[in-house]
């Protein structure tokens, strides 16, 4: 998967103190569970928006979309968006199901090299489904307990 990081040069120079500062509040057991600490790594780190589009395969917007916001979050200097640029990182990844993306991508060229013959069908992960059910499980996997 591809991921598209789009921020100010200012804040981009700084990726790795970031990164590390990230890491940091996300383990608080390398700060000795310090909140003084923590507080101030929060206070000087830059938050990270993380954008993810086309989970399942068929979803032919969201590629596009996403990659013309990664295009005006780039080029865009209105007010706006150059304090986005200046105050956070944003992270895009336009396709997450990319097997399924890249086979329907697949199917679209064979229609148009063989306009004559009917398209196969999207059934390429077993006999009954049309989609990633291994995928699909990823969502309920976690390392962390979960709590109520």
């Amino acid at each position: 998967m591809i991921a598209v990081a789009v921020a100010s040069e200012a804040v981009l120079a700084r990726l790795d103190t970031n990164q590390a500062n990230l890491n940091k509040l996300a383990g608080p057991r390398t700060i000795n569970m310090n909140d003084t600490e923590a507080l101030r790594l929060a206070g000087e780190t830059t938050p990270v928006y993380y954008i993810t589009g086309t989970i399942h395969s068929p979803e032919a917007g969201a590629p596009t979309a996403l990659m013309e916001l990664a295009y005006r979050l780039a080029v865009d200097e209105s007010d706006y968006i150059r304090n986005i640029r200046d105050h956070l990182i944003t992270l895009i990844t336009p396709v997450v199901e990319t097997d399924g993306r890249d086979r329907m991508v697949d199917l679209d060229e064979y229609g148009k090299k063989y306009p004559d013959r009917t398209v196969p069908n999207l059934l390429y992960w077993g006999k009954y489904v049309a989609h990633d059910s291994n995928r699909d499980a990823m969502g309920s996997r976690s390392s962390l307990p979960m709590t109520c």
